[in-house]
């Protein structure tokens, strides 16, 4: 290809033979060629940069926590053919996890539901055309493990041309598909579900815990899970370490161990990660960790109620901890006399420490008091009241 010219096939050819009364005799044949007839494209596609930085697909691309996913991609045209293609178009189409983008309006070109539509010109014999594309991570590829390194999936030419078959020129319009994907591999895996064997705890016993952890695309050795336990939303204790000496592409593992939960407890959050030291540099690290809240028997719905400062000058931060979740959680404040003088709604109520804001600024000094109210998911209405000084 690349040629109007004759190609050679063959320099020629010669016979051998023997005949009587002649005896030995030759003949030689003429050289063989070929050439193309009428424009022929051949394309191809590769992965330029990524986030700006050249590619080789020799080493996995490693990514910051956070860190956007640029993706360059080059797509090469070339007319092997012997004449003009004309009116040339390109129409590529992303994989699941990406979609493409402009970094500005370029002519005669543009995206339309997912898909690169750009136009080449014509093409001289032997000439190659050039254009780059960048591709983006989607919003939704966080939302799963990224078990698809499919970063393009077709690629498809269309132009018009002429050729000249026994002496007859001809018009036609050619459509070229190259089907191969391009693959963009990466690893990411994801903490798929962190399950505690018990509906609640009793501080001092030991409560079985499962982890679920599913691997993407590619293959990986050595990946750490390590276990903690937080208590009453303060102290971090490390219960396990885990190491999974291999986990093959699209595939998953399950974890177990036993935790005892301290005596002196009166809420416990259980936490698993994956690679917490990033070790990876995974195209997704925000699905790595899993948690569980255990709700434990014999403790109040809501304790260690304190408001900071109090006495109160003119706004106070009133913490407290739920031993359970609860819906509808309201902070009411009255005085003395049982009238409402202030309330914050919609405060939350899933287990673990909060806080909620007080303003007693344009009231007297005095004591004041304020309620807690919640209805927790067994449908029982839960109260609790407190005092705060007015200085």
């Amino acid at each position: 290809g690349r040629t109007a010219e004759a190609l050679p096939v063959t320099k020629g050819e010669r016979l051998h033979y023997t005949s009587e009364p002649f005896g030995a005799g030759s003949a030689e044949g003429k050289p063989l060629t070929i050439a193309t007839v009428g424009p022929a494209l051949v394309m191809n596609k590769s992965i330029a940069a990524v986030n700006g930085k050249a590619y080789s697909s020799d080493t996995l691309p490693v990514f910051a926590p956070g860190e956007a996913k640029k993706i360059d991609v080059l797509f090469s045209v070339t007319n092997e053919g012997s004449a003009i293609a004309e009116d040339v178009s390109l129409c590529a189409s992303a994989g699941s996890y990406f979609v493409p983008s402009m970094k500005s309006p370029s002519p005669g070109c543009s995206i339309v539901d997912g898909r690169i539509e750009a136009s080449y010109g014509s093409l001289l014999p032997g000439e190659t055309r050039n254009m780059t594309f960048t591709f983006d991570a989607a919003e939704r590829s966080c939302a799963m493990v990224y078990d698809s390194s499919i970063l393009l999936h077709t690629f498809t030419t269309r132009y018009s041309g002429s050729y000249a078959l026994s002496g007859t020129s001809h018009d036609a319009v050619f459509t070229v598909t190259d089907e191969e994907a391009l693959d963009f591999p990466a690893y990411d895996f994801q903490l798929l579900r962190l399950a505690a064997a018990a509906i609640e705890g009793v501080p001092g016993a030991t409560v079985p815990l499962r982890a679920t952890v599913i691997n993407g695309v590619t293959p990986v050795r050595d990946l750490a899970v390590t276990f903690y336990a937080i208590v009453d939303a303060a102290d971090t204790l490390l219960l396990d370490h885990i190491m999974l000496e291999e986990l093959e592409s699209n595939s998953q593992a399950l974890l177990a161990i036993d935790a005892v939960i301290p005596a002196e407890a009166k809420c416990i959050e259980y936490f698993a990660v994956i690679d917490a030291r990033n070790s990876f540099g995974e195209f997704c690290e925000y699905n790595n960790a899993a948690s569980v809240h255990l709700p434990l028997r014999g403790a109040g719905w809501i304790m260690d109620v304190a408001g900071f400062p109090n006495p109160v000058a003119n706004t106070t931060r009133i913490s407290y901890l739920l031993t359970r979740e609860v819906r509808h959680l309201t902070l009411t404040f009255y005085d003395l006399e049982g009238r409402r003088i202030g309330e914050v709604l919609q405060l939350p109520g899933d287990i673990g420490r909060h806080t909620a804001p007080g303003n007693l600024g344009t009231f007297s000094s005095g004591t004041y008091l304020y309620t807690f109210e919640a209805v927790d998911l067994a449908g029982v209405r839960q109260r609790y009241t407190g005092r705060l000084v007015k200085l």
